[in-house]
């Protein structure tokens, strides 16, 4: 059983959890309800997240199937996601659980067998007693009596034809379970078992299960020899990331092939960064030096399965060698690319000469990793330009940040219960550490961000979906409230841009993440509307851009990026940024590497901000591409 927020059972067996609390709340209810049941419960959590609650769903099952008189097969096993290790310490409970199902299938075998040829004694004084022969194998009951038909000791067997004995719960004399561990189990106030116990103690279950040879290397810690810092990824995790289509690189980083770079090689367009900030989709590269983060938001396309943490407490690649291997598997992923139908050769050649953009935001938490300004210099030296994004929780680090071609900050909610739903963070002060984190953004001169990811029905502050067919309808899917909300905090940090996305649709979700349905995501109608209504609160923004195709919509500062001639500057001159970086300058502001974006990329233009020389493709109902000539994306959703 998992554990969501607050200590909640997950949703899908709410029902269970309930009528279990119910059969040990009423007084009807036997004590000895389940007698005949064997059980055994796994709890998954992670004590970054949420230390007080700690698989306390399932410790509660454990406890109410006990109160009920159930017997226990092995004790609770639990599994820290913050560890790791998780598939391993199962599959050693799971083992256990297994040797103690087939020890119970042996000594019933045993015990049924001895049944068929045990003796009496015909003694009327003799008393009903256990014996063992001389190899401890087998067990012999006597009971007293006159004849063979008086003997009325047998073995007590469940309906499954099982002895109830496990290591909890012996079996003493004639088949009466052991008081002395029914009032241990039973006892809320007892101390758990050895193994619950350490978990506690020591805080890792990797020691508890398996032998965890990826997670800690002798060698690496103090002069005393002890464990050192362990990887940020474990096997189960390395497994499940590279079958993603991850390249990892050493210890904690990532590089991924974006499928925008895939449509633009294929001139079927760029990303919305090249319709905002003249980035080439087909010369940029995904990656991240950290796969943890400090947050588990619903809206992850990534679907939670990267490491968490609030700290960084693993072991550290130098930053030249993560900015090299990244742009060789890179190089390598775009070299399989070759044969790929419509490949515009020209656009391979470049690509393959290495990328000339950086997007720091493939997963995990990026400014975490503790060098993170000399992987930054490292890129810039190589003349790649860096878009950092950062999910505001460590306004330390950036604070601490050198200058980036682009950064930004996500804020996913308006209000802090809101945020609590949509991002989980795992700070307790995860509202403040937001706000910090604003302050420290507005104090840097180069370009900031905010990135709104809108979710229908959560942070958009109205319960409701809105339309099914994109038009809007009497109750849009916002509230004033909500509007409200950002504008206090766009307030806070005076980004220069506000990017506003519709949230993407990434299949299902499972235990560890909620389900978004695509009735959450918005229609591009409904985020156009959501940024009209915002920008009425807002004097200091206008829309400037939008790329119909991604949901996304572009808020820009008037003063910086307007001019007295009536045109916009939001796309880079990237010559003049790494110019201003090899001055040694960070004191150069945001204007002063801008250049004027075309009409094409503009809001409400009649491309929507589809670059006119790709073909835009889309799909028809029976999921074939062809391709659109018209461009005309207006009836496209992304």
């Amino acid at each position: 059983m998992s554990t969501y927020s607050g200590g909640t059972c997950p949703p899908s067996c709410k029902s269970f959890f309930d009528w279990m609390d119910d059969c040990v709340k009423d007084f009807r209810v036997p004590r000895n309800y389940f007698e005949n049941i064997r059980f055994g419960v796994f709890g998954l959590g992670s004590s970054a997240y949420d230390p007080e609650h700690f698989c306390t769903p399932s410790r509660k099952l454990e406890h109410d199937m006990l109160t009920l008189g159930g017997s226990r097969l092995f004790p609770q096993g639990f599994s820290d996601e913050a560890i790791g290790g998780e598939d391993e310490c199962f599959n050693s409970w799971l083992d256990n659980i297994l040797k103690s199902i087939r020890d119970d299938i042996v000594e019933t075998q045993e015990s049924l067998n001895l049944y068929t040829d045990s003796c009496c004694n015909t003694d009327e004084n003799a008393t009903c007693s256990t014996s063992k022969n001389d190899d401890d194998k087998k067990k012999k009951g006597c009971c007293g009596g006159k004849g063979e038909e008086a003997c009325s000791c047998k073995t007590t067997t469940n309906e499954d034809g099982l002895q109830s004995s496990s290591k909890d719960n012996e079996v003493d004399g004639c088949g009466s379970e052991n008081d002395e561990n029914d009032d241990q189990y039973n006892d809320d106030d007892d101390v758990e078992d050895e193994i619950n116990a350490k978990v506690y103690e020591y805080g890792d279950m990797e020691d508890l299960a398996l032998p965890s040879t990826y997670s800690r290397k002798k060698g690496d810690g103090n002069a005393d020899n002890d464990e050192g810092p362990r990887e940020m990824v474990t096997l189960t995790q390395r497994k499940q990331l590279t079958k993603e289509g991850y390249k990892l690189i050493g210890s904690h980083s990532a590089v991924k092939l974006c499928r925008w770079t895939k449509a633009q090689l294929r001139g079927r367009g760029g990303c919305y960064k090249h319709t905002f900030y003249n980035i080439t989709s087909h010369n940029c590269m995904e990656a991240t030096p950290s796969l943890a983060c400090a947050n588990k938001c619903t809206f992850c396309w990534r679907h939670n399965r990267h490491p968490v943490g609030k700290e960084w407490r693993w072991k550290m690649d130098p930053p030249e060698m993560i900015v090299d291997q990244a742009i060789e598997y890179h190089r390598r992923m775009v070299k399989e690319l070759k044969g790929m139908p419509g490949l515009h050769m020209d656009r391979y050649l470049e690509a393959m000469n290495g990328p000339h953009h950086c997007a720091l935001s493939l997963v995990g938490e990026p400014i975490m990793y503790p060098k993170i300004n000399d992987l930054l210099g490292e890129l810039h030296k190589r003349n790649i330009s860096s878009f950092l994004v950062t999910n505001a929780q460590f306004p330390d680090a950036i604070e601490r940040l050198d200058p980036v071609t682009q950064l930004y900050v996500s804020v996913d909610a308006p209000s802090k219960e809101e945020l609590k739903s949509v991002d989980r963070p795992l700070f307790s002060d995860f509202w403040e550490r937001l706000h910090a984190s604003l302050i420290a953004l507005k104090n840097k001169k180069q370009r900031t961000v905010y990135r709104l990811t809108l979710i229908k029905g959560q942070n958009m502050g109205s319960s409701s979906l809105g339309s099914s067919d994109g038009t809007l309808i009497e109750e849009e899917p916002w509230s004033k409230e909500a509007l409200e909300g950002y504008v206090r905090l766009a307030q806070v940090g005076q980004p220069d841009f506000i990017e506003i996305k519709g949230v993407t649709y990434c299949g299902k979700g499972d235990e560890t993440k909620p389900t978004l349905l695509m009735q959450n995501v918005p229609w591009h109608q409904e985020v156009r509307g959501f940024c009209e209504a915002l920008c009425g609160l807002l004097d200091e923004y206008e829309i400037a851009c939008e790329h119909a195709h991604s949901l996304c919509v572009l808020l820009a500062r008037k003063d910086k990026f307007f001019t007295p001639y009536g045109k916009w500057h939001t796309w880079i001159d990237y010559k003049k940024f790494f110019e201003l970086v090899a001055s040694g300058s960070k004191d150069f502001t945001a204007q002063d590497y801008a250049c004027e974006t075309p009409s094409w990329a503009l809001y409400k233009s009649k491309e929507e901000g589809f670059d006119p020389v790709d073909t835009r493709w889309r799909r028809t109902k029976s999921k074939k591409s062809i391709a659109d000539e018209s461009n005309d994306s207006s009836s496209v959703m992304a």
